[in-house]
């Protein structure tokens, strides 16, 4: 009994030798072998795709500098210029303010720039307020007082920040017509919910030189 058992054992294992020599057996798959092989494939495929695509556009950026240096055009590196797109519509007459409004901003560049070496907090905004104010006076005396300028334009400006609309309003109201800044008349900006000294006319002041603490103003009551 034994020796039967022994000789079928034996005889099992020379044909599963044969078999796996003559390549006739298969293993069983294992899962997770077979997911990680597949990954790899995926892997390598996303890679292949991508340096596809890279040495597509290199190429494509090469064609399009040689063709541009033919026709004249300069590409800096090899790359695509951008393209500048100014959706901006500007009204008929703008050509005509646009210098001075531009020679404004580039003060205004200056102003914010500018070191505050010595001065105090609040002496280092003046400057800015005061070219503001007068970027806003500008636009109200072409529209209102010398009416150089279409009220398309005149809106034009209020809306791209030219020119401030709530102080243009007040400059509009008995009283305010000579107004340097929205903050001198804030009550919650002064001692005693007043306004600003500035608003005082000179001959009730009891100093005659004063200067505004937000704007650096001397004095814009409409009587002086």
């Amino acid at each position: 009994m034994i020796k039967s058992q022994a000789s079928s054992f034996l005889i099992q294992h020379f044909d599963m030798t044969l078999q796996l020599a003559l390549g006739l057996h298969k293993k069983k798959k294992n899962p997770n072998k077979e997911k990680r092989r597949r990954r790899k494939k995926e892997n390598n495929l996303v890679n292949t795709l991508f340096s596809s695509l890279h040495r597509y556009s290199i190429h494509s950026s090469h064609t399009y500098a040689d063709s541009s240096e033919k026709s004249g055009l300069a590409v800096e590196g090899g790359r695509m210029p951008k393209v500048k797109t100014n959706r901006i519509k500007y009204p008929a007459g703008w050509e005509l303010i646009e210098p001075t409004l531009r020679e404004l901003d580039a003060k205004m560049r200056e102003a914010e720039l500018d070191p505050h070496d010595g001065k105090r907090k609040c002496e280092a905004l003046w400057p800015i307020f005061k070219i503001a104010h007068q970027k806003s006076r500008y636009i109200f005396d072409l529209y209102h007082k010398r009416t150089d300028i279409s009220r398309e334009l005149y809106e034009f400006c209020l809306d791209q920040g030219y020119a401030d609309r709530n102080l243009i309003a007040k400059w509009k109201k008995p009283g305010y017509e000579r107004l340097c800044c929205l903050r001198c008349i804030q009550p919650r900006d002064h001692n005693f919910a007043t306004t600003c000294v500035c608003r005082v006319p000179k001959h009730l002041r009891e100093e005659k030189d004063v200067e505004c603490v937000h704007c650096g103003c001397m004095g814009c009551a409409s009587g002086d």
